[in-house]
């Protein structure tokens, strides 16, 4: 029977006799209900859920999905900030489709394309001892141990005889409370990949360091890829052997002057140096930030240290120098002397941190502006950082009065400053501790 039998003779109404025959009385109203065409002409596809009544993929990826959470919740629901944190990583685009790919199940491993009936060998390429599924491809491949041992991000071991899913994985990194590591975990996770298609495809093995390489490449831009003085974030947990981290930060009170604070660190943060002082006159944080950088690679020449660490809490100059994004021309020969500095040291690499993170040379940049001494280099530090007083006075130099009554006046502060018992200072000959 075709729609056209339940018409009248020869018209395109409804008889209203046949449909109510036909249907029972409440489905034969709705149909008496629905206009139809009043042309002549062939039937048309028609799609309910897309614009025009038109399908497209997008529509039908829309249906499927919806059918797909009415039926199984749980699957779009129980990785829901997973997904939220893929699209939110600072990576190209192309970055953080692998990773929705991954999290979705869709890489195309050898034990997934043979479930799709495609006959070919499930062992892994690259060691030839275990069968590639998205884990060991990834992650639990001997190849891969051994890269992300030496990764720049030393992540904690998965045990041999704990079950871990890709999901739970990924879980793990995202609770760590630093963007960089989720940017850096998710372009060497995708370099893996990109190397494992060259073994596959064009027979290309790849090692470790060229692996990490590409992955430093999948990044950043190509500006800063170029340049072998700049390599990727580096080691949050921990340094290597002989590197030294120099920590800078300037303390600004605006039309009256600067300080500026370097301090030299190893790995297991005791400080190998410091060197400090101050400007009068009117200077932007960033100027001010640029000049920290400045005296923290002068200290690093001083102290003979050719493989650091420079990090900073200005997150806008630490942009502006790893990925050249902003023209820091207006800065002039503050600029051109880091990059001269930069370039006679062996091996340099630039960190962001938050501002909590950098707190000793915050305090170091206050105590310069405090007492606006002349740029001088120690050994140890200048001031006991466990004296509460004195971190008053610090934190009313930056405008941060601790008891909530507004920044104290600089005409206040120096001579407070300068008012602390000398028993409270250590002083300079003797070591920090």
């Amino acid at each position: 029977m075709r729609v056209n039998d339940l018409f009248e003779e020869d018209t395109t109404t409804w008889d209203g006799k046949k449909v109510l025959a036909m249907v029972d009385s409440r489905d034969g109203w709705k149909i008496l209900s629905q206009l139809h065409g009043r042309m002549d002409g062939p039937d048309l596809p028609f799609w309910l859920h897309g614009k025009l009544n038109m399908y497209t993929v997008k529509s039908g990826y829309w249906l499927a999905s919806l059918r797909r959470r009415r039926a199984d919740p749980s699957t779009s629901d129980q990785f829901k900030d997973l997904w939220k944190w893929i699209w939110s990583l600072e990576v190209i685009p192309k970055v953080k489709m692998f990773m929705w790919k991954c999290l979705a199940e869709a890489l195309p491993t050898n034990t997934a394309l043979r479930k799709k009936s495609i006959d070919l060998d499930p062992m892994c390429r690259r060691c030839g001892n275990g069968i590639e599924t998205m884990e060991h491809a990834l992650r639990d491949c001997v190849w891969m141990k051994v890269l992300w041992a030496v990764s720049p991000l030393l992540l904690p071991p998965i045990l041999e005889a704990e079950i871990c899913p890709i999901q739970a994985w990924f879980e793990r990194i995202r609770s760590v409370p630093h963007k960089e590591i989720h940017a850096t975990f998710a372009s060497i996770a995708w370099a893996v990949w990109y190397t494992r298609n060259l073994l596959v495809f064009q027979g290309k093995e790849t090692d470790h360091k060229e692996c990490l390489t590409i992955a430093h490449r999948g990044t950043w831009p190509k500006t800063v890829c170029e340049n072998p003085k700049f390599s990727m974030p580096t080691r949050i947990f921990c340094s290597r052997p002989g590197q030294l981290k120099v920590a800078c930060d300037a303390a600004v009170a605006p039309n009256f002057g600067i300080g500026v604070g370097s301090i030299l660190m190893d790995g297991e943060g005791s400080v190998q140096g410091c060197r400090y002082g101050a400007w009068r006159g009117a200077y932007t944080s960033l100027e001010g930030e640029a000049l920290a950088i400045l005296e923290g690679l002068r200290l690093c020449v001083e102290k003979e240290a050719t493989d650091v660490v420079v990090e900073t809490d200005n997150q806008e100059l630490y942009w502006s120098i790893t990925r050249n994004e902003t023209d820091l021309s207006y800065l002039g020969d503050t600029i051109c002397e880091i990059r001269a500095l930069v370039d006679s040291l062996e091996h340099v690499e630039f960190s962001w941190t938050k501002r909590e993170g950098n707190e000793m040379a915050d305090k170091l940049a206050s105590h310069a502006l405090s007492g606006f001494y002349p740029v001088l280099s120690h050994d140890v530090l200048p001031f006991d950082v466990n004296n509460d007083f004195f971190l008053l006075i610090l934190s009313a130099a930056l405008g941060e009065n601790r008891n909530g009554e507004g920044a104290h006046s600089l005409t206040k502060v120096i001579p407070l400053a300068n008012k602390i018992p000398l028993t409270k200072v250590v002083p300079l000959m003797y070591p920090f501790c």
